[in-house]
């Protein structure tokens, strides 16, 4: 008798802490992972970020994985919702918030944050600046806390410019998860000093100058 081994691997390494799962008659789907998967005990990544940038236009776009979409553009600030822990980058652990400047995400600041973002619940985050200090908050139940998660001082107007694109950037590596913006609202007011506001050339079909955006 002839004895024989054999193996099949996958390309590339995969986190474990993912739940997973692995059919043998061959008919695994990615819809049947997340149907039959507990997302909750998963351990998610990258994150994502809340990016105001002035100088690469609407359709910035930085690197993936541990750079959350952000890395690479210049002339930025960002506030950042990480769900990894990337040494590299000297996070603090794998949930946390972090305010990052010029593309760069090796935060100027972070604050670790508990639970996981990445626990399947929703969350609410509210992030103001007057002129002089970034405020970060967050709720599990809607609710606005009176003490901020994160506190930074921060001149924006001197890093971006008299004004700015605004959204949000994302990114996955090794692991993956899914961030659903449910809805936002961007607003200035008089209070912060941009120079002409941010929003100040656009028009609704009025001609009306906004001021508030929601989507």
């Amino acid at each position: 008798l002839t004895t024989h081994t054999g193996r099949v691997h996958l390309s590339k390494h995969h986190g474990l802490g993912n739940d997973f799962l692995v059919p043998l008659d061959g008919g695994a789907t990615a819809a049947m992972a997340r149907a039959l998967c507990d997302r909750r005990t998963g351990v998610g990544a990258d994150g994502f970020t809340f990016t105001l940038q002035s100088l690469m236009g609407p359709t910035a776009l930085g690197t993936a994985g541990g750079s959350l979409g952000y890395d690479g553009i210049s002339q930025s600030v960002a506030v950042e919702f990480d769900t990894w822990n990337n040494g590299e980058y000297n996070d603090p652990d794998s949930n946390h918030l972090g305010i990052n400047v010029n593309g760069s995400v090796f935060s100027v600041q972070t604050v670790s944050v508990s639970p996981d973002f990445d626990n399947g619940e929703m969350w609410t985050a509210w992030i103001d600046y007057d002129g002089t200090t970034l405020e970060v908050r967050l709720s599990r139940d809607g609710v606005r806390p009176p003490v901020a998660a994160m506190t930074g001082v921060i001149d924006i107007p001197s890093i971006v410019g008299s004004s700015a694109w605004v959204g949000f950037t994302g990114g996955t590596g090794g692991a993956w998860e899914t961030i659903d913006v449910m809805n936002w609202t961007f607003a200035t007011s008089d209070l912060v000093s941009f120079g002409p506001s941010v929003l100040a050339n656009d028009t609704d079909p009025d001609e009306d100058a906004l001021s508030v955006s929601s989507y």
